[in-house]
């Protein structure tokens, strides 16, 4: 079964049934502490695994239910999470494997594969940030929040979202002048590949920049800036 709503025979279901098949190998308790989620299980399933892995990702609460690996936000009542969400959830609670120690955090370019498609990602996450955010740096704090994001040491506005329990993805902004423009930078923590891959993390950056994109636009009464 696939996340409802997403086809099976287009490219994001292919993509959706292996993520729920990987994660449907795992233990879900094992996978819960690995991640930082809570496992629920199912009312007299005892130690079985049928039950509801929970995460926080974004500022929302989510949650997997087992055996059938189909996501569902948890905002407002349970609907089905996007094509886009339902993805990365499932590949973040499948994910195996030792996590490093955390060093500083690391550039997009820096991470395997990501020189060459860091065009592609400036594009999809640096570009639109500075477009928003770049004439007026500050907007990021009054914005930051929905995200659960906290201000953060760089720069002349910085934030540090926490993105999921134990992956965080940080912005920084630089004010233009007379000489230069505005300048800023989409950086992870730098085990992020313990929990993602690649293509993964460009997806991930792209989605934090359009949604405090878009809590700016509806805080300022503007038009609604399009999903990620």
């Amino acid at each position: 079964m696939t996340t409802p709503g997403v086809l099976e025979s287009d490219s994001y279901g292919v993509a959706m049934k292996v993520a729920q098949a990987a994660l449907r190998e795992r233990d879900p308790l094992a996978a819960a502490e690995r991640c930082g989620a809570v496992w629920a299980p199912a009312a007299g399933s005892g130690s079985g695994s049928q039950g509801d892995l929970r995460v926080r990702f974004l500022g929302s609460e989510f949650a997997v239910a087992f055996p059938e690996a189909t996501v569902w936000s948890e905002t407002g009542g349970r609907s089905p999470a996007t094509v886009w969400d339902a993805i990365l959830i499932l590949h973040y609670l499948g994910s195996t494997g030792p996590v490093p120690a955390r060093r500083e955090p690391v550039a997009f370019a820096d991470l395997p594969d990501g020189k060459f498609y860091d065009p592609a990602f400036q594009g999809r996450c640096r570009v639109p940030l500075l477009r928003t955010f770049g004439p007026r740096p500050e907007a990021l704090a009054a914005v930051g929040p929905a995200l659960d994001a906290v201000p953060w040491d760089r720069g002349d506005a910085s934030l540090a979202i926490r993105a999921f329990p134990r992956l965080d993805v940080y912005l920084v902004l630089y004010r233009g002048d007379d000489e230069f423009p505005p300048g800023g930078s989409v950086l992870f923590s730098s085990d992020v590949r313990a929990f993602l891959s690649t293509e993964d993390i460009a997806v991930l950056g792209g989605a934090v920049v359009s949604r405090l994109s878009r809590a700016w636009k509806l805080r300022e009464g503007g038009p609604p800036v399009p999903n990620a």
